[in-house]
């Protein structure tokens, strides 16, 4: 019985140890894809499900984001982190990504930014950095994605050629596209629009704050 006893004790501080160090593991993997430190080597459906964007927004969109070794949003959603990044796609200025996250105590923010453009080749980072965000800086952000209902918009899918009703046909080559993506308790959500307006377009805008990036206010469209 004794023995018995013992090896049943045993079995358990095995299990114990598998499984703190399965944690230990799997939070190290997280840590690496927030901080960019793992290589991103990954197809267009990894960054977005096949039912979001048609496969030639969703390839135009994961572009730059393996241009920039961002990491694919829904690889994040067992990390137990909250996270938003803002993708900007400015026809003829240089594409910029905005990260926040918080992952226990701990809150960051990335920004990196391509020397090519939105509309034409992503080209090559020439800004990563990264940075603490105050407790505040963060709630401010917070309150700003909840008074833009982010969470409950829809994902903006639209083509760039449009008809009107007396049939007048649009198509939309400049402009750009502001991208959020956010992870809150492992659930995922993308809205993009076309050069975006009120409180979503808000929220973005003091993304671009945050980062420290010298924008003119003509190029900010």
């Amino acid at each position: 019985m004794q023995v018995s006893k013992t090896c049943l004790l045993a079995v358990l501080l095995l299990m114990l140890f598998c499984k703190l160090m399965y944690a230990q593991t799997s939070k190290s993997a997280c840590s690496k894809l927030l901080t960019g430190s793992e290589p991103v080597l990954v197809d267009d459906a990894t960054y977005f499900s096949p039912d979001l964007f048609n496969s030639e927004t969703a390839a135009w969109y994961a572009e730059y984001l393996r241009k920039m070794k961002e990491p694919p949003f829904p690889r994040l959603i067992d990390c137990g982190v909250e996270s938003y990044r803002f993708l900007w796609l400015r026809t003829f200025h240089h594409p910029v990504s905005i990260r926040v996250w918080r992952l226990d105590e701990q809150i960051f923010l990335t920004i990196k930014e391509l020397n090519g453009k939105g509309g034409y080749e992503p080209g090559k980072i020439i800004v990563n950095k990264n940075r603490r965000l105050t407790k505040g800086e963060w709630l401010t952000f917070k309150g700003l994605v909840e008074r833009s209902s982010f969470w409950q918009l829809t994902t903006d899918n639209r083509s760039p050629i449009t008809e009107d009703a007396d049939g007048t046909i649009t198509v939309t080559t400049d402009g750009a596209k502001w991208i959020l993506e956010g992870i809150q308790q492992k659930r995922y959500h993308i809205v993009a629009r076309q050069s975006a307006e009120g409180t979503y377009r808000n929220a973005c805008l003091y993304l671009i704050k945050l980062s420290g990036l010298m924008i003119k206010r003509d190029e900010i469209y």
